[in-house]
């Protein structure tokens, strides 16, 4: 009878991750079988790959769940061809064309079999996961736990916040197995100390959902992921103890510790606020209570367009979960990379100087008592290019689909939100709001900015649209433009009619708005917002005015930005059906 043998479970926690939120897991197995606890999953997970650096016989796992009789003392005993088990056989062995172990998951358990006769090094570098899989009731369950390699627990003290694993807390341990170095697997004591990277054949008395003595849980997925658009989740933790717990999460990378920040209380002030995550964060929890972190990117801090991490959590006392962390910029319809600010952004500027033409500096902005504001809506194109605009309609557009072979209809584009800026392309697509039971386009408009936009009924600043940078343009507005504010054609000294009321004769001025935008790295009301420069922007605006008096009036005000959409291009050319 073959030996069966488990030796030297380490941890690869100096290991740099590949791409991020990528976490190495180490163990040294010796010839014989070996029962590993595989925590991430493999970043190529086909069976052939994972197993290529190491001499292996066999591979097995179970393939569905449990019942009461499925346990097996020795692995040797357990039938390929048994439908319970899942098992790849590599080449040039004569089974391996009935391997049904095709990929490896994380959080699974299993049995390696290598041959040789020297020990090898095995690592695996891949993706933590939450997801644990289910007890079977009343059976014997191959499974490990998130045992942290710094402080290995002993049996007893892990199960015993679990009624099914160890009775009332007190009483005696459920049976757990454990592969012994002779080869069996045999019955393991309250005080015996577990392993980091390691299965067992555990019993569950009963219905359980137990993972560790310190339980997290996220919203959505088996991480934290945030895609492009999610601005915060949280991290919930449950100490199951009878005694406090204090956790310590920390990031993986040195990049989170600025990437991430988290919602807190300062004890000092009293203050809650969305503060730095920094290199680490201590969370002190209760017997048996409950804690939450509520933790948010700051994409404007991305080093590319995305960003991957891992949350390592733990209690000190032997449990500790790894927590994958992700997050990316907004992309193209492509699914190119983009300017990180491109989309429609809409903000108020304030203005709260105004220059006097005849004060003692004509040219210096002095206080007004009560500043004016105004709404002001920018775009930003994929190549940075800042227009200034001063409407923009949002309609659909439905997607366009083919057919496939068997007639089956699939759709070949999605339908989409466009913003248009030309009124005369409404008709071309559909309204988003209901009214009066009719759908029509929802309008945004500025009443404090007008100009003649031209085709595309914008105005192209010239600058750099981000955090440091300036955007400036110049409105003009000649005579004859409706808005010009001396024009009146009621009034015949401001109508721009000759005496007769026949002929263009300029009565009003031109007059030319200089507008200047400069943004500056906070924001300019010194309020603490979480994500500054990415999603809102704000600095201080500049604007000389021409025309209305033989002197420029200079004004002095601060403007806040926030985008509410991510539209690449304006005014899209409508699909072809």
């Amino acid at each position: 009878m073959a030996a069966l043998a488990l030796v030297g479970f380490g941890w690869g926690m100096g290991a740099a991750p590949v791409h991020g939120q990528e976490f190495t897991q180490t163990w040294t197995l010796r010839p014989g079988w070996n029962a590993v606890f595989l925590e991430v999953a493999p970043t190529d997970a086909r069976s052939v790959a994972v197993f290529a650096a190491i001499p292996v016989e066999s591979v097995w796992t179970r393939a569905e769940r449990l019942s009461s009789v499925d346990f097996v003392r020795d692995q040797n005993e357990a039938r390929w061809n048994d439908p319970g088990w899942m098992v790849y056989r590599p080449e040039p062995y004569p089974e391996a064309f009935v391997t049904t172990l095709h990929t490896v998951q994380a959080n699974r358990p299993y049995l390696i079999r290598i041959g040789g006769s020297q020990a090898v090094t095995w690592r695996v570098t891949g993706r933590p996961s939450l997801r644990h899989p289910a007890w079977v009731p009343d059976a014997y369950n191959l499974r490990g736990f998130p045992v942290d390699p710094a402080r290995l627990p002993r049996f007893g003290e892990f199960l015993r916040s679990s009624a099914a694993h160890h009775r009332s807390g007190t009483g005696p341990m459920e049976e757990v197995y454990r592969l012994g170095a002779d080869g069996q697997w045999r019955l393991a004591g309250a005080n015996d100390t577990m392993g980091a990277g390691e299965a067992y054949w555990v019993y569950s008395r009963g219905a359980s959902r137990f993972v560790a003595p310190l339980e997290i849980e996220v919203d959505r997925g088996d991480g934290l992921d945030y895609d492009a658009l999610i601005e915060e989740l949280p991290v919930r933790l449950r100490n199951r103890e009878a005694s406090a717990r204090t956790v310590v999460a920390a990031m993986q990378g040195m990049q989170g510790a600025d990437v991430l920040v988290s919602w807190e209380l300062d004890t000092a002030d009293g203050s809650v606020a969305w503060r730095p995550f920094g290199a680490r964060r201590t969370i002190e929890i209760a017997p048996g209570a409950r804690a939450s972190l509520r933790l948010a990117p700051r994409r404007s801090a991305f080093a590319g367009n995305a960003y991957g991490d891992v949350l390592v959590a733990s209690d000190g006392v032997g449990t500790r979960h790894l927590i994958p962390v992700s997050a990316r910029r907004r992309t193209t319809e492509a699914g190119g990379p983009t300017h990180p600010h491109v989309g429609l952004w809409i903000g108020s500027l304030r203005v709260s100087a105004v220059s006097e033409a005849h004060g003692a500096d004509p040219t210096l902005p002095t206080p007004v008592p009560s500043p004016f504001a105004m709404r002001v809506l920018f775009h930003v194109g994929t190549n940075g290019q800042a227009r200034l605009l001063k409407e923009a309609i949002q309609m659909w557009e439905d997607g366009t689909y083919r057919t496939v072979e068997g007639g089956v209809r699939v759709t070949d584009e999605p339908g989409r939100f466009v913003w248009l800026t030309r009124p005369e392309l409404v008709p071309s697509f559909r309204g988003v709001a209901l009214r009066d039971g009719v759908l029509t386009g929802r309008r945004l408009s500025t009443v404090g900015i007008d100009f003649d936009g031209g085709a595309e009924n914008s105005l192209s600043l010239a600058g750099a649209f981000e955090v440091g940078g300036t955007v400036s343009g110049t409105i003009v507005l000649p005579p004859n433009f409706p808005t010009h504010p001396f024009r009146h054609r009621f009034h015949p000294d401001h109508d721009n009619l000759d005496e007769r009321f026949a002929a263009f004769r300029p009565e009003a001025r031109e007059v030319r708005r200089r507008l200047e935008f400069e943004f500056t790295p906070g924001d300019p009301g010194g309020a603490a917002i979480r994500d500054y420069g990415h999603d809102t922007l704000g600095g201080i605006f500049r604007e000389t005015l021409s025309g209305l008096h033989h002197r420029d009036v200079r004004l002095l005000g601060d403007f806040r930005l926030q985008r509410i959409a991510d539209t690449p291009v304006l005014n899209p050319t409508p699909r072809q059906r």
